[in-house]
């Protein structure tokens, strides 16, 4: 099998036996090319590589650019499931990278919005046409619930359920979770299905519940672009998963308790949602005033 062949065959394994996210087999396909490349440069048989071989070829990316420990996470896990590819194939009978250590994580907090930094931003969304009322839905639903910007984007009409107040939603892996809307972005997702899908759809058809302005599913570059355009006009930094981010911060500090959240949030590890116990010197300061017995 050629190396091209063997590639687009990885693919083929990953979509259809690992079912993973449309997002890790664009990451883990775009790794493994890039590593098949370097076979051919290097003149490699996958069948005869050897773990000082992966060794080289991880020091060589690293040369081309400063790599943090989490892209060399994700280049080495890539690559342990490509060799369990090739041993299914029995083009060869070890993994050369599973005797390799994964690069310990730098576990860097994730930044999170202030209440107010929140309010700010909603309160910057224009409201005057179908497209704001939209936006003003589609982020309350984002931090009302959690939700990745894929899994926002992905969502139907028929995965929100009004009378029982949740919403349906398919994330890594096509698994399906149930999570709670609050009465904000219900309200929100009423104005927005009253007053602005119609005039979006413009006399066309789709399953999808955020629209674009050209009738079609808004994508994730869309909903990007705007979430620039809003966190500008309301003078705040950050990124969309930093509204998921602060949904899980706020919902923790306001008494939820760790495995709800992670429910919430899809987590398949508890020690995942648990980077969100972090407390901020104000949560310090008022527990250290509660409980200090010398207070």
């Amino acid at each position: 099998m050629d190396l091209k062949r063997l590639s687009d065959s990885y693919v083929d394994y990953i979509i259809s036996e690992l079912n993973l996210s449309q997002a890790t087999v664009l990451i883990y396909g775009r790794e493994i090319s890039m590593f098949i490349s370097y076979l051919g440069d290097q003149k490699i048989a996958p069948s005869s590589i050897s773990t000082s071989d992966i060794e080289d070829y991880i020091a060589s990316r690293t040369r081309e650019g400063h790599l943090t420990s989490r892209t060399v996470s994700r280049i080495m896990s890539s690559l342990r499931s490509f060799f369990k590819f090739l041993q299914l194939e029995d083009v060869r009978k070890d993994n050369p990278v599973a005797v390799l250590d994964m690069p310990k994580s730098s576990h860097v907090l994730p930044k999170v919005f202030s209440n107010a930094e929140v309010d700010s931003f909603f309160d910057s969304i224009a409201l005057g046409k179908p497209a704001g009322i939209r936006d003003r839905a589609l982020f309350e639903v984002i931090y009302s619930c959690g939700l990745r910007i894929s899994e926002v984007s992905d969502l139907k009409c028929s995965d929100i359920y009004p009378e029982e107040g949740v919403v349906r939603v398919f994330g890594k892996g096509s698994k399906e979770r149930i999570v709670p809307l609050g009465e904000v972005s219900l309200y929100w997702i009423k104005k927005y299905m009253e007053e602005g899908r119609k005039s979006l759809l413009k006399e066309k058809q789709s399953e999808y519940l955020f629209i674009n302005c050209f009738g079609h599913k808004i994508g994730r570059k869309g909903i990007w672009k705007k979430f620039k355009e809003i966190s500008k006009n309301a003078d705040i930094e950050g990124k969309v998963h930093t509204l998921r981010h602060s949904f899980a911060t706020h919902m923790l500090r306001n008494g939820a308790d760790l495995r709800s959240v992670q429910e919430m949030l899809g987590h398949a590890d508890i020690s995942t949602t648990q980077i969100y116990t972090h407390l901020d010197r104000s949560d310090l300061r008022r527990i250290y005033d509660r409980s200090h017995p010398a207070v």
